[in-house]
């Protein structure tokens, strides 16, 4: 089983909000625990597009921000060997 807790306080900029999660496997307390960053675009209207681009732009520079605080790399290095990134919308409807 997993455990996740805040590892800082959430910071909100006007369209977004970060979050900072540490999460550890508790069956294997020696691992490393994993850090977890998520940013919720708040100003990005359901089932709409934001009335301008600058959303989708400061959404893009907070993913590039959060990846160098985690890895420590340019915006134009090679993340082929790094972890993915998830994007999704709160609107999505999975189907079985």
């Amino acid at each position: 089983m997993a455990t996740a807790t805040p590892k800082s306080k959430d910071t909100e900029k006007a369209a977004h909000i970060k979050r900072v999660f540490e999460v550890t496997n508790d069956d294997h307390p020696e691992s490393a625990p994993r850090k977890i960053t998520q940013i919720q675009c708040v100003s990005w209207p359901d089932f709409d597009v934001p009335e301008s681009a600058d959303v989708l732009l400061d959404l893009i520079a907070d993913v590039d921000e959060a990846f160098k605080d985690i890895y420590g790399a340019s915006r134009n290095a090679d993340r082929q060997d790094q972890p993915p990134i998830l994007v999704h919308c709160k609107s999505t409807y999975l189907i079985s």
